[in-house]
């Protein structure tokens, strides 16, 4: 596919994706409406922080390109997402970010009509990168007994360097009993979620 029809296919896409991730997070795109296709590129895909969004030119054409811009428009409305915040704390974005996209996207490419084989979905998943994130992120979770929803809708719309901070502070509000393992999942899943990876 040549460069100028592929970023119209991809912004036509993300024209039909942003207002529904919008919709469900209830949170507003910074989307530019800038889509850039990168030949060569060393990732699959980046939402800038001048908020265009950029896709490998070898994605556009697979399946897994789906999977790539939901992630990529849910950093668009990812709240307080900012280069200095996002060298602080990546997993506390990506983590979010990407767990969020497979809680969104069986809802969100219903809606647009487009298929995506579940074998492909599960392997897509299981090999992700960002998976030792959502694993830190998960103990924290399980810590304090909350539905997916409850847990990473509220982080999303957390500015990004105050999420490990409102973590901390909500495990010291738990009951006594729940408290310590709270904070520890807090402290421990912290290490992981500063790093990148």
């Amino acid at each position: 596919m040549q460069g100028s029809d592929a970023e119209a296919q991809v912004r036509a896409e993300l024209e039909q994706i942003m207002p529904l991730i919008s919709a469900l997070t209830g949170l507003p795109t910074r989307w530019s409406g800038v889509v850039e296709i990168v030949e060569d590129a060393d990732f699959k895909g980046k939402k800038r922080h001048t908020c265009s969004i950029q896709l490998a030119s070898g994605l556009v054409v697979q399946d897994a390109h789906w999977t790539t811009l939901i992630h990529e428009s849910l950093h668009a409305v990812s709240v307080g997402y900012s280069l200095m915040a996002y060298q602080s704390v990546p997993g506390w974005e990506e983590g979010v970010v990407e767990q969020l996209q497979r809680m969104l996207r069986g809802d969100i490419l219903a809606r647009i009509g487009a298929i995506v084989p579940s074998t492909i979905l599960a392997d897509l998943d299981a090999q992700h990168r960002y998976n030792v994130y959502i694993q830190a992120l998960e103990v924290v979770r399980s810590s304090r007994g909350h539905s997916e929803m409850q847990f990473y809708l509220p982080l999303l719309a957390t500015p990004l360097a105050d999420r490990p901070t409102k973590m901390l502070m909500q495990a010291r509000q738990l009951p006594a009993w729940q408290q310590r393992t709270a904070l520890e999942a807090v402290s421990v899943s912290n290490a992981t979620l500063r790093q990148s990876f």
